[in-house]
């Protein structure tokens, strides 16, 4: 298939591609690269291809009160936090040198990125035999050979930026005079040159609501990519075939899993969604009941079992809203159990500031976004994904205040008045018709393992000194959370004890947060404890 460098092929773009997507992608090698990882950030594996035959992503036709709020000024530092200290893992020896000088931006971009509500960069291991670590620490303590274990089938779903989407370009306008018209599909998300070509990425990447309807800018199709394989889940990006590390996210578990047993596309799969959609219109409008459906049903006929679902973050109330369509014989043939990791079952926060001022999803170095904050303020406002986790009206304190003003306070049941504050009209109609996807949620009436990470110092709300288009003035802290979640809405997974017959199990786990939860060798050989029946 064609890659994204396939129109350097094509004579009429290429004068374009030298002048623009040339010096892009070598500006962001020797900035990101050097900075993140070493001269080459990739760990050598079979090159991705997508899968054919995807189906085309959507057509165009109980109150907790004990929340310890900390007001903590934006500007001061903090104090607890040693910037002296390089995480041992996240520069390699060809860049080490070169950053030596600055380890605290170093710690700084790693802390920040493991806080960030969207999957965009994280900092990750060095090579393959670390990320499988925590695979053979399992083997270690079970004393057990992999080829002893019994292995149920297990399907990955990730949360919210964790998918890699495809794109297919047939524009009659461009924002830019650099931006490609037409383009076969190619990686959209992520796609790291973008980060220097961010009017056409900004473009391509969003939705647009009609008052019923989402759909891509005129001329881009959008599919997950790699859909029951795992190219579209385990790296975001890749960089002629190979992976790009810090792009990584369900990397260090499939890793882990392959070393002990596991086979992709045999006994391991994952499922890719568009997580710009909202549940409802992910599952019922945009291909994913169909798509994941056909492979759970696959994943029995191969192993004659039936498989455990992963999911994190986002992807924990979007398999419930799947799960809830099925019928009860169904679920018991087919699901063994269902492993959500850091569920925002009430929202977050963190949502709140995106929409509102944007949001650098952790890629900043001190003050300085390499996202353009007002693209991706404009971005989130119309995506129904991320909007359905504002926090919960319904669970939240009716006086907890999210954001202050120097005009008026605002609450979770003040939606309405702040978007129209902010001139944002079309975000509190997507409100209105996905607000209550996650607290409407049924009971997913399978077996349960409910695990979260606390203990973290986490986002919960904003003051506005100076306008909506600036950053906040202030952010209020609770050392109750996930660095992302609140844990008021982590732990109300609990709440399905008494509303199913089937176990829930709840876990929670000291100081992880939000995106080590799914690195973590104590929650890996959890999850393996269960899937390959070694307890």
């Amino acid at each position: 298939g064609k890659g994204r460098f396939s129109t350097l092929l094509s004579t009429p773009h290429l004068i374009k591609m030298m002048m623009a997507r040339f010096a892009t992608t070598y500006t962001l090698s020797f900035i990101l690269f050097l900075l993140l990882s070493s001269s080459c950030l990739c760990i050598p594996q079979p090159s991705h291809h997508p899968t054919k035959g995807h189906i085309k992503q959507f057509s165009d036709n109980s109150n907790n009160n004990n929340i310890n709020d900390n007001k903590i000024n934006n500007n001061q530092n903090n104090n607890n936090v040693n910037d002296n200290v390089m995480p041992p893992d996240v520069l390699s020896p060809p860049s080490r040198p070169l950053i030596k000088a600055t380890p605290s931006l170093i710690a700084e971009l790693c802390r920040n990125l493991q806080t960030s509500p969207f999957h965009i960069l994280r900092c990750a291991p060095d090579d393959q035999e670390e990320l499988s670590t925590p695979g053979k620490l399992f083997l270690r303590d079970t004393n057990t050979l992999s080829s002893k274990l019994e292995i149920d089938p297990v399907i990955f779903l990730p949360g919210l930026g964790g998918s890699a989407i495809d794109a297919k370009i047939d524009k009659t306008d461009k924002p830019d005079w650099y931006c490609f018209k037409k383009h076969d599909w190619y990686r959209l998300f992520l796609n790291l040159e973008n980060l220097f070509a961010q009017d056409c990425w900004w473009d391509n990447m969003q939705l647009h609501y009609n008052g019923s309807w989402f759909h891509n800018s005129e001329g881009v199709e959008t599919r997950p990519s790699d859909f029951g394989g795992v190219a579209g889940i385990s790296y975001l990006d890749f960089f002629w075939g190979y992976p790009i590390r810090v792009t990584g996210y369900y990397a260090t578990i499939i890793e882990s899993f392959k070393k002990v047993g596991y086979e992709i596309g045999k006994t391991l799969f994952g499922a890719p969604f568009d997580w710009r959609l909202p549940a409802d219109f992910a599952v019922e409008h945009g291909g994913m009941s169909d798509r994941l459906t056909t492979l759970i049903e696959k994943s029995y006929s191969i192993n004659g079992r039936p498989a455990h679902i992963i999911t994190h973050s986002m992807g924990g109330p979007t398999f419930v809203y799947f799960l809830n369509t099925k019928t009860e014989e169904w679920r018991q043939k087919y699901i063994a159990s269902f492993m959500p990791i850091a569920g925002p079952w009430a929202g977050s926060p963190k949502v709140l500031r995106a929409i509102i001022s944007g949001d650098s999803f952790g890629v900043q170095i001190r003050d300085h976004s390499l996202l353009r904050l007002p693209q991706v303020a404009k971005f989130v406002r119309q995506a129904g994904g991320p909007i359905e986790l504002l926090p919960d009206p319904l669970f939240w304190p009716k006086d907890k205040v999210f954001v202050t003003t120097p005009a008026r306070n605002y609450t979770s049941l003040d939606y309405r008045d702040l978007f129209h504050d902010m001139g944002t009209e079309v975000t509190h109609e997507i409100w209105k018709e996905v607000g209550q996807i996650v607290d409407s949620l049924q009971p997913p009436r399978v077996p349960v393992h409910c695990l979260y990470g606390t203990n973290v110092r986490t986002e919960i709300g904003y003051t506005y000194g100076n306008g909506f288009d600036q950053q906040p003035t202030e952010i209020a802290y609770t050392m109750e959370g996930d660095g992302t979640v609140p844990l008021a809405s982590l732990q109300l997974c609990r709440r399905w004890n008494e509303q199913q017959e089937e176990l829930v199990t709840v876990q929670e786990f000291n100081l992880m947060n939000h995106m080590d939860v799914i690195e973590s060798p104590k929650i890996i050989s959890y999850l393996l404890n269960i899937t390959t029946r070694a307890v």
